[in-house]
């Protein structure tokens, strides 16, 4: 039996050598089509007691018909169940032997050859008993069994078809049983079956999954996948709506946020058209999902998933419920006809999903009702009214997403507030940030929605001013004690190659800091506050400019005068993101400097320029890879923010002032004063304002200027506009959440592309005029040439050495 803390193989005995036997899986497949499953399990558990060296093949189809048995509902009894552990943990052990000795030249007797379908099997096996409740059998009891299976299973992987890789990988991600090598290894071969065709359909799917549910962002396999559209074509390989969904979700859940691979999602979806009508409505609800969270949006997807849901509310449970309505707000998309069906079905609905629906279930509907802006005070009050029975079982998170969709609909009462501020305050102080939540959607919404319905009495002016001063204790504080040492660090005396290691210590710790505490942004008010304490925010005249190029360049851009799905005029994808993200923001740069020496000066000037999110189109500059090494983003968010507007805007400062200190002559001392002035068009997240603290502490006699405007009035960063309605059934065009207000815009890189022959030419002339020697690889290893930068270490203020230490 399985003890609560061994596993089913326990400590490794090698079976005595027996004289083998005929194998018996003949009369297992027999046995299992003619009788009941209760015979099957007394014959294999007689077998494995007269035989206990019994073959691989043998062992493979008793434990494969043992897992359909239970899989297809035979299973029934405690003591059906009690008798096919018992036949697990033989099994576990002969299948341990076996898998233990498969690469070792003297193989148990009775082993016979193992194949890949061999360890296909029992992976996927022993993976679906798990799934039976009535076995309570649990992943960590495969472990010692899994462990030798994996070591056999990597020499053989180039012998994998798909199916047996497929259900390899898919068997270890449900046990969770994860062993790196194997999953490294099965992505080469997959890439393989792909160029050859032999990949596809459930089995590509089942891969995909595997890699998605164990969080192994295999960049190069997707990217592989993501070049062959046609996984979706049924001329192919036989796609099911199952297998498109899978194979999206895998898709949308490594890399979401980033919305990449729109090209693949547009074949998907283009796929999945045709089929709604064969979805399942958990299906329906996954493949919207798979697109709002990257906030990605397929107008035609769209409008045929709200068409098939219509009339079906009633068939989806709760969860798929949510999930549905979730995904169309998180794109703006408002069908009237569908969200007033819903908003019945929660209130008279046949389910009574109001009293049976858990909190977190609750809470998303009540955001996306919100988001929609759906004017029905009875839904409202509904919804509110039964968020705040079940409020204790909210995780944090939801508390924070509940509140602001509470402020908005108008439903946050005194007594809620009062609840909710209990709630956090009742939180331990010393792990509060981490309990309760420290990203926007937890504290920041928390806060800008309770400060109305606390100010009433004494005793909630209280609780506020408590809030405050525990989010200020546990976050602000300390984030801002953080970044004014980071600023700092270069100040202390030392060599310049130590003040750059000092402060990457001290960026190092910032990382783990906001790591930990999964913190991405402040929100608009405590943003400004931050970069008020940093001595970065500086509001004045200069910020009218800016403003005034940014809408300039709104209009005038194809990027931002057309939809994000078209460029050039051009429609290159039908997939295109909505709402915030990175790159929807904007950055207007200008800066007057001056790099003086006692033999030589020079004047750096920008009067002004837009510069929008990404930085791929400038790597071959060295210039650009150099600053890149001295401006870091935090890592440790769930996506890249390396390429952020504002990050770009003080790399192309750093690369303007490193070309011309290559250039510098003479060995005195060179100093950079001046101003830089930073205007964006949205709050900026934790990761630029670190970069801008360490640009401050790499220029400490620039002044920095920064300044910016908020998309939206309240905290959250996904809503739409004030003013945007009427409202139709498909999302925002970019061109009326421009006309509403937003001041960001969609925008490549176009301006940055203008400056790719300049920035080819100062290479050159660096490359024959300076000596400047670029070595591939990274920085601390393989660096600038000593000789190009020896004039770098005679800039102080700029401290641009780069030296083994960065």
């Amino acid at each position: 039996m399985v003890d609560g803390h061994g596993s089913l193989y326990g400590t490794f005995k090698p079976a005595a050598r027996l004289p083998p036997r005929s194998a018996p899986h003949l009369a297992f497949v027999q046995a299992y089509e003619q009788g009941d499953l209760a015979d099957f399990i007394r014959m294999v558990q007689k077998s494995l007691q007269e035989e206990p060296e019994m073959g691989v093949v043998s062992a493979t189809t008793a434990l494969h018909r043992l897992a359909r048995g239970w899989s297809a509902g035979n299973g029934v009894g405690a003591e059906l169940a009690s008798a096919t552990v018992d036949v697990l943990v033989l099994l576990s052990h002969r299948l341990a032997d076996i898998f233990r000795y498969a690469n070792s030249p003297s193989s148990l007797s009775g082993l016979g050859e193992l194949q890949p379908r061999h360890v296909a099997i029992t992976a996927w096996s022993f993976a679906t008993l798990q799934r039976c409740p009535a076995l309570k059998l649990r992943g960590e009891h495969f472990t010692a069994l899994f462990r030798p299976l994996a070591e056999a299973a990597v020499p053989r992987i180039p012998d994998f078809d798909g199916q047996s890789l497929g259900n390899l990988l898919w068997g270890c991600a449900v046990t969770r049983q994860v062993n790196r090598r194997l999953f490294f290894v099965a992505s080469r071969r997959t890439r393989e079956l792909l160029a050859s065709q032999e990949l596809g359909g459930q089995n590509l799917s089942n891969i995909l999954w595997s890699f998605s549910q164990v969080r192994l962002p295999n960049h190069a396999l997707f990217q592989e996948v993501a070049r062959h559209p046609e996984v979706f074509d049924d001329h192919v390989h036989k796609v099911s709506p199952q297998h498109i969904t899978n194979i999206l979700w895998a898709f949308s859940r490594i890399h979401g946020k980033l919305g990449m691979f729109r090209s693949f999602f547009d074949a998907g979806a283009e796929a999945a058209i045709p089929k709604l009508g064969a979805f399942k409505t958990q299906e329906l609800a996954n493949l919207l999902w798979t697109f709002a969270n990257q906030t990605m949006y397929h107008e035609d997807l769209f409008a045929a998933v709200a068409e098939h849901a219509k009339g079906r509310i009633a068939e989806f449970d709760n969860f798929d419920l949510s999930q549905l309505l979730w995904s169309f707000a998180k794109v703006w998309w408002r069908d009237a006809n569908l969200l007033g069906e819903a908003a019945q079905d929660m209130l008279f609905g046949p389910k009574n999903r109001l009293k049976r629906m858990c909190a977190q279930d609750l809470g998303c509907v009540l955001w996306a009702f919100a988001m929609l802006q759906w004017p029905d005070e009875a839904l409202f009050q509904a919804l509110a009214r039964a968020v705040r029975e079940q409020f204790g079982t909210l995780k944090p998170l939801d508390i924070g997403n509940v509140a602001w969709a509470l402020a908005m609909s108008n439903q946050m009462d005194v007594s809620t507030a009062r609840m909710i501020a209990d709630h956090a305050l009742r939180q331990p102080g010393d792990s509060f940030g981490h309990d309760f939540g420290a990203t926007a959607e937890g504290w920041v919404h928390v806060l800008s929605s309770l400060e109305e319905p606390l100010s009433g009495t004494v005793v909630d002016l209280e609780k506020w001013e408590g809030l405050k001063a525990r989010f200020n204790a546990a976050i602000f504080a300390p984030l801002c004690e953080k970044l004014q040492r980071l600023r700092r660090v270069t100040e202390a005396e030392g060599d310049t190659a130590q003040r750059i290691m000092d402060m990457r210590q001290e960026l190092g710790l910032v990382e783990a800091w906001v790591g930990d505490l999964q913190l991405e942004h402040l929100g608009p008010e405590y943003s400004e506050l931050l970069a008020s304490r940093c001595g970065l925010w500086s509001p004045g005249e200069w910020t009218t400019r800016a403003r005034n190029a940014l809408e300039a360049f709104e209009k005038t851009s194809s990027q931002c005068t057309s939809p994000e799905r078209m460029q050039d005029g051009v429609q290159r994808t039908k997939s295109y993101r909505v709402g915030l993200h990175q790159s929807k923001v904007l950055a207007w740069l200008a800066y007057d400097l001056q790099l003086r020496s006692p033999a030589s000066n020079a004047e750096l000037s920008e009067p002004g320029q837009v510069v929008s999110y990404g930085r791929a189109e400038r790597d071959f500059c060295p210039h650009w890879q150099a600053a890149e090494k001295l401006l870091l983003p935090l890592a440790s968010t769930p996506h890249s923010r390396g390429g952020h507007a504002e990050r770009v805007a003080m790399l192309q400062v750093f690369a303007h002032a490193l070309r011309c200190a290559a250039g510098h002559s003479g060995p005195g001392d060179a100093e950079l004063t001046g101003d830089v002035w930073l205007f964006a068009s949205h709050w900026p997240c934790i990761s630029c304002l670190a970069v801008l603290c360490q640009a401050t502490a790499l220029a400490r006699s620039v002044r920095f200027h920064l300044c910016w405007d908020g998309f939206a009035s309240h905290s959250e960063p996904h809503a739409p506009p004030a003013g945007g309605e009427p409202w139709t059934a498909a999302a925002l065009d970019h061109r009326d959440r421009a006309a509403c207000g937003a001041v960001y815009a969609e925008a490549g890189i176009q301006h940055l592309l203008e400056a790719r022959e300049e920035d080819r030419f100062e290479e050159i002339h660096c490359k024959s005029g300076c000596g400047l020697l670029w070595i591939e690889g990274d920085l601390g290893s393989g660096e600038l040439a000593r000789r190009s930068f020896q004039q770098l270490s005679q800039i102080p203020s700029l401290a641009l050495q780069i030296s083994q230490h960065s």
